[in-house]
């Protein structure tokens, strides 16, 4: 069951939020308290003095950001090897050399440095907001992009540059930037949050993940 919290800033509803909370950790239910990353250490710091330093005894604070570890420490999947940023910058130039000789629109930039992390941030866009390789090359192919033939280069380049890149990863080389995508997929088997109640605070926009 969901319920939605709603009111202006300065309303209450993280007051109510942490009083509804209070009520099932003294009724022995498990909460997880789900924030943006900026602000665990103050949401810590406000459970503690609202419930007492026991809280973490049946309330634990997350955010997004944390979420793909926590639950692969429930049920494995934490052998990974992550890349970091100076990773991304070597494998998007090594697609772009690949590719150099197919690309259009970006044929005399692809070997460019700044055009490498003008990729880089574009498919990590697509990533947050869940647009795949195929939704990509499917909204490239459709009429209304086919009808501005600059756009229609634009987005052939970039769903070509985008499938090249997520071909490097494997079950043993993985992106972060794909960990919530890969969650919302594992967690249709894993019924991670079955025995919790779940509260989510002070977030203004969800991706679709």
């Amino acid at each position: 069951m969901l319920h939605r919290i709603m009111g202006r800033a300065g309303s209450g509803k993280t007051e109510y939020m942490l009083f509804k909370m209070k009520e099932a950790f003294k009724g022995g239910k498990n909460c997880l308290y789900i924030v943006p990353e900026q602000q665990s250490l103050s949401a810590e710091k406000r459970l503690s003095e609202y419930l007492g330093d026991c809280y973490n005894l049946g309330i634990e604070v997350l955010n997004f950001e944390r979420l793909p570890n926590r639950i692969a420490r429930e049920y494995g999947n934490l052998a990974v090897t992550c890349i970091d940023n100076g990773s991304r910058d070597i494998l998007m130039s090594r697609v772009l050399e690949s590719l150099s000789d197919k690309l259009c629109e970006y044929k005399g930039v692809s070997t460019n440095s700044d055009f490498v992390k003008s990729m880089i941030s574009v498919i990590n866009r697509f990533k947050a907001g869940g647009v795949s390789v195929e939704k990509l090359a499917e909204a490239a192919e459709s009429e209304e992009v086919k009808a501005n033939s600059r756009l229609y280069a634009k987005l052939k380049d970039i769903s070509l540059i985008y499938a090249e890149y997520q071909q490097l990863f494997s079950a043993d080389l993985f992106d972060p930037c794909d960990a919530l995508t890969s969650l919302a997929a594992q967690l249709e088997s894993q019924r991670f949050f079955k025995d919790y109640i779940v509260f989510i605070d002070g977030y203004y926009t969800f991706t679709e993940q």
